[in-house]
């Protein structure tokens, strides 16, 4: 008899072994996880992007623990596919529509090298987002715009200070963006017509929208204020990128800008102290920074008349150019005849004396010139300069061919090589 209750036993024991083997759910966390649900969520307006952290969910472990996690500690994802086939996707976005799936893989917390989850159970949460334009906003101008020209009308810049609060049929709010909202300054109207008051009231044209507080602004006679600052290079100066520069030795202009006048008489940077301009240079001390070793750009804090304003100061290098150089025809046997042209690659040149002091030579750089940079006059030889029965001779002269800078090149003066002419074959009678 014991003997048939212990083999009951052990066939009831690999029964119960074998139903366990059969429903075990994966381990999560260390532990074998029943179901995962969705505590709470905020909600949505669509475009929003979801930040897994801001959803709640309790999990229940199969030994009857349960734990709160947020959607982050627990992997939340946006997927792919639907029902069986619905997979978490690694390069999905979590920008919101109207009606989203996102999931939790079941039962593991990372994929493997592949990018893929070795356990295909994925809990599906489902995120709905509302239209924005089925809501109700307060607009907060707190931070906005305080003054308005006489006559003006809002802004883009105006508007940018709002504090915008959805408000939902659940009757819960939520502070989100203007853009998000679809808010601009298109929803407002201002009247600064022939206003006699001071101040004038902002409404809200678009009916959806509640300001609160009231939005009161100062209305401001229509003055020739300054809307801008441009910083322009002196494109006299040589600054080579070889050479070394001080920034405090930059010669630049400041243009004004104003707005019923237009840009005014450039302020040259030499007379910024007289004019009451004060300029200072961000990140950089002009006293010991080269222009050549600078690579980000240069900024210049510009103050003139009580405004500010951060302005980039553009640097047009000069092209290197050596002071002298001379030429040789390379093929010194050549001889020529009439109806021949001489060009500027048939010469060997040596330049030197480079304008930026900069010895390419002795720091084993290449030279930025060569024949390119030169142009030939006098380049063809004439019919009839041949002679009969005797040699003649053939002079071109080289100039350096970029006239902006060639009277700083050999004086401006050509370069004169003399070339061998063949002596005509037949009688001299």
């Amino acid at each position: 008899m014991k003997k048939i209750i212990a083999c009951i036993l052990s066939i009831a024991v690999l029964f119960a072994f074998a139903a366990c083997e059969a429903s075990t759910p994966v381990s999560y966390y260390g532990k074998n996880v029943d179901s995962i649900t969705l505590l709470s969520a905020p909600d949505y307006v669509q475009g929003e992007t979801l930040n897994p952290a801001d959803l709640s969910f309790r999990v229940v472990y199969n030994n009857g623990e349960t734990a709160t996690r947020n959607g982050a500690e627990l992997g939340l994802a946006p997927t792919t596919g639907t029902g069986k086939d619905l997979a978490i996707s690694t390069s999905g976005s979590y920008v919101l529509a109207a009606t989203n799936t996102f999931g939790i893989a079941y039962g593991t917390t990372r994929p493997d090298t592949n990018g893929n989850y070795n356990v295909k159970a994925v809990w599906p949460v489902e995120i709905t987002a509302v239209d924005p334009d089925a809501l109700t906003y307060v607009v907060d101008p707190t931070n906005a715009a305080k003054e308005i020209k006489k006559g003006g009308s809002l802004t883009a810049e105006d508007v940018k200070g709002i504090v915008v609060t959805a408000k939902f049929a659940n009757g819960n709010t939520k502070v989100v963006s203007a853009t998000i909202a679809g808010i601009d300054e298109n929803d407002f109207s201002v009247d600064t017509t022939g206003a006699a008051e001071s101040t004038t009231t902002v409404k809200a044209v678009n009916t959806k929208i509640t300001i609160n507080p009231d939005w009161i602004l100062t209305i401001k006679d229509t003055t020739d204020e300054i809307t801008g600052f441009r910083l322009v290079f002196d494109d006299e100066q040589e600054i080579f990128k070889k050479g070394e520069t001080l920034l405090k030795d930059v010669k630049y202009s400041l243009v004004v800008t104003r707005e019923t006048s237009g840009a005014g008489t450039p302020i040259e940077s030499d007379d910024f102290t007289s004019k009451e301009v004060d300029a200072y240079f961000v990140d950089f001390d002009p006293d010991h920074t080269n222009v050549q070793d600078i690579t980000s750009a240069i900024n210049v804090r510009i103050t003139y008349e009580n405004v500010t304003k951060i302005v980039p100061l553009p640097i047009d290098y000069t092209d290197d150019y050596p002071t002298t150089f001379t030429a040789v025809l390379t093929n010194d046997k050549a001889t020529f005849k009439d109806g021949n042209e001489l060009t500027a690659d048939m010469f060997t040149y040596t330049f030197s004396s480079w304008a930026s002091e900069y010895d390419y030579k002795t720091n084993k750089e290449a030279e930025p010139a060569d024949y390119r940079n030169i142009t030939v006059v006098n380049g063809k030889i004439l019919e009839g300069e041949q002679k009969i029965g005797e040699e003649g001779s053939h002079t071109v002269y080289l100039y350096w061919a970029d006239e902006a800078v060639r009277s700083k090149v050999n004086t401006g003066s050509a370069e004169d090589v003399t070339v061998t002419l063949v002596a005509l074959q037949g009688s001299t009678t």
